[in-house]
């Protein structure tokens, strides 16, 4: 190994994030700041998930253009097949030189954007499976308490249910 650490090193987070960070200020072109709750933000980030938010389709563009630049300046690479654009304008973001996908909705961080009826339903098929699948181990098996399958299904279940949700 001549670059980087090992896989599962607990430094590995660490040093992303540091990265990340240099990468992130090499970026100018969002200076204007959307807000989101209390905070004035133009990128959501979250692990090695990076999310650009812009209301103007040209700004989005030289923003992705300057993001591919800054992280070939550190020697990493976007994955164009990872990306996704939501976007009404017609013309398309490119990143080494393929295509980037539009949609219309996308799952991010475990939520359908933008919010739709549907991460409801989806959010319950999820919630629906993860109760089958402990059926016969937890649900049905007669030596676990009633007590302990309340607590496993506020533990495990409901977190599903929930997840991103506002009260």
């Amino acid at each position: 190994m001549k670059v980087g650490v090992q896989q599962g090193c607990i430094l590995s987070p660490t040093l992303f994030n540091v990265f990340l960070e240099f990468v992130m200020d090499d970026l100018k072109s969002l200076q204007d700041n959307l807000q989101l709750d209390e905070i004035l933000s133009n990128d959501i980030r979250y692990a090695d998930d990076t999310t650009r938010i812009t209301m103007v389709f040209d700004k989005l563009h030289i923003s992705t253009n300057e993001l591919e630049a800054s992280c070939a300046k550190w020697g990493m690479k976007v994955n164009p097949a990872k990306c996704k654009v939501i976007s009404s304008d017609q013309n398309d973001i490119k990143i080494d030189g393929k295509v980037v996908e539009k949609v219309k909705e996308l799952i991010f961080l475990g939520s359908v954007v933008p919010g739709t009826p549907s991460d409801i339903k989806r959010r319950i098929s999820l919630d629906s499976s993860a109760f089958g699948r402990l059926k016969q181990r937890v649900w049905s098996n007669r030596n676990i308490t009633v007590q302990l399958k309340i607590r496993l299904y506020y533990a495990l279940i409901v977190p599903i249910a929930i997840y991103a949700s506002e009260t």
